[in-house]
């Protein structure tokens, strides 16, 4: 069994996320996740800045995933997701399937993350015949349904091809919104909403 820390969640100063990476180096985590994957508009730290962190933690033994957003919603976005997966270096964790298909289409080995919604054993066979290296399996099911789809992915022979990540510890995501529900209660519009 191995350990991953997972991205940050949460709204945090850029201080405090480079705090908190400098303390996963000497974590007992073999991997590390970095980047966005709630709010684009979120921006204390630029792909640069993760890419710096990133490397920090790769010369600390750290196995380092950049993680995508789970909703595009904008050629912007879409245009910094392309930056990530063309990131060079590190693997990525896709959480929309048009971070899946940018991937596919480069031929760059991927995570498939848990908001991609893959629920049987023949979504995962053919996403590892497309290069998917990891599956995190979705927040909402069951010890018994991951035994079901893992001895459908033996049945199928594909269950060595890839690892299988659980979330273990921690808040889990609620939900993925195109408006934040801080935005509506604050009753400002999704582009304008700082």
């Amino acid at each position: 069994m191995q350990f991953s820390i997972g991205n940050i969640l949460f709204y945090w100063p850029k201080d405090r996320v480079t705090e908190f990476y400098e303390q996963a180096k000497t974590s007992t985590a073999e991997h590390v996740y970095l980047g966005e994957s709630v709010c684009s508009k979120r921006r204390e730290l630029t792909l640069k800045d993760y890419l710096q962190i990133g490397q920090s933690l790769q010369q600390s033994g750290k196995k380092v995933v950049l993680t995508s957003l789970a909703l595009l919603e904008a050629k912007s976005e879409l245009a910094s997701l392309k930056k990530v997966c063309d990131n060079g270096h590190f693997l990525v964790e896709a959480n929309d399937f048009g971070a899946v298909e940018l991937l596919i289409q480069a031929g760059i080995p991927f995570v498939a993350g848990a908001a991609l919604n893959i629920y049987n054993q023949y979504d995962l066979q053919v996403l590892v015949n497309k290069g998917m290296k990891r599956w995190v399996m979705p927040v909402e099911l069951s010890k018994d349904w991951l035994t079901q789809i893992l001895a459908g992915c033996e049945a199928l022979g594909i269950r060595d091809k890839f690892e299988v990540e659980l979330y273990g510890y921690g808040f889990l995501p609620l939900a993925y919104s195109a408006r934040c529900f801080t935005a509506r209660s604050e009753d400002k519009p999704k582009d304008q909403c700082q």
